[in-house]
């Protein structure tokens, strides 16, 4: 299922799955070109709430990518 948000200079999509329908995806566009794309994974229940494991931004404007990762060692 995904939502589209529009603005004056562009668009953001956030693209939900899976059986809770959790937040796999939102895309940010500035007119028609994608500038950047956040990606969600590996969703966990803490204290009544869903927090992903792990979290990618990929940056088409700049190139690169940045990836973040719970600890296994969290307390």
């Amino acid at each position: 299922m995904t939502f589209v948000e529009r603005s004056p200079g562009g668009r953001v999509e956030y693209q939900f799955a899976g059986a809770g329908r959790t937040l796999r995806k939102t895309r940010y566009y500035a007119g028609n070109r994608l500038v950047r794309e956040i990606c969600y994974g590996e969703y966990e229940e803490r204290e009544g709430k869903l927090y992903p494991k792990w979290v990618m931004l990929k940056n088409a404007r700049y190139g690169y990518s940045l990836s973040v990762r719970q600890s296994a060692n969290r307390d």
